[in-house]
């Protein structure tokens, strides 16, 4: 079995990923405080894993096509 050398993208802090997909700090908040986005607490410090969050945007992401 072959070990996938991809690095993944951890941002350090709520201000990192606020900065990064371009919310306030309160969203990113938010998502923490209702566990919507998975994350590591480490200490007083909150970490993000970006593919993490991309499948949980992806996931909740509401189409404006039409269903007629």
């Amino acid at each position: 079995m072959e070990a996938t050398t991809e690095k993944r993208i951890m941002l350090r802090g709520i201000k990192a990923v606020a900065e990064h997909y371009k919310c306030s700090t309160k969203t990113v908040q938010d998502w923490v405080n209702k566990k919507t986005v998975p994350f590591l607490k480490i200490g007083n410090g909150y970490r993000f894993y970006v593919d993490e969050i991309d499948k949980v945007l992806r996931a909740n992401t509401v189409s404006n096509e039409s269903t007629e």
